[in-house]
């Protein structure tokens, strides 16, 4: 072929007329009776299980009361306006829930093992993450079930810094601030950690994780972009 003009020529009238056998919409014609074809029974068996106007399924990952944080009253009040449109998994990693919707109904409340083995059954998840310990557990969790992120605080270094100094999860911070920020962020936190705590937001694997991220701020949008 290198050394054969004639032959590279057939090759590429041959390529051509090869390429006219595949479009998009063949692809996604096939991909589609692939999926129905998979999918069929599964749907016959559900739409023999539930009503016929069931709400789409929502993992709401976040802490609750009585844990002692803003984001726990801020989600408990919003549960019972976000229950008019979704059926509500809660997802927590705490021992006890108290909030009326969820004492309501207890057996909505699950822990994250439990959604690592349904996640396939959500419609829709969200996570309401800030800078706080309590919010520990989702960061793996979100890395293996992607979902829509309310950013309660733009800044994570609070919630590095306590894992790799508290909670002793090696390297947590310093492999969060090399990822995010680079070498020098990473020898910063040992001259001055918390200089480096106030500098370095270390939200990068949060905001790479995230299907969709809501802030309360136009500063926050503006940082994340």
């Amino acid at each position: 072929a290198l050394q054969d003009e004639d032959f590279r020529s057939k090759l590429r009238q041959n390529g051509l007329q090869q390429a006219k056998k595949f479009s998009w919409d063949e692809t996604a014609k096939r991909a589609l009776m692939a999926w129905k074809a998979l999918k069929k029974p599964q749907t016959q068996q559900k739409a023999a299980n539930l009503p016929t106007e069931s709400k789409p399924r929502l993992a709401f990952i976040s802490p609750l009361p009585p844990e002692r944080t803003g984001i726990a009253d801020y989600s408990a009040e919003l549960l019972p306006a976000i229950a008019a449109h979704y059926d509500i998994e809660l997802i927590v990693e705490q021992e006890h829930v108290d909030t009326p919707w969820a004492n309501a109904h207890p057996d909505r409340v699950h822990d994250a093992a439990w959604l690592r083995t349904h996640a396939c059954e959500m419609d829709r998840v969200i996570y309401q993450i800030g800078n706080s310990p309590f919010h520990a557990f989702m960061l793996p969790l979100l890395r293996e079930i992607p979902g829509v992120v309310v950013l309660h605080d733009f800044y994570l270094s609070g919630l590095m810094s306590w894992l790799e100094d508290v909670a002793k999860v090696d390297c947590s911070w310093i492999d969060a601030l090399y990822t995010a920020h680079g070498y020098n962020a990473v020898r910063e936190r040992f001259s001055d950690p918390a200089a480096a705590a106030r500098k370095y937001p270390v939200n990068l694997q949060v905001l790479q994780y995230a299907e969709g991220l809501i802030v309360h701020s136009e500063y926050s949008l503006k940082l994340a972009q």
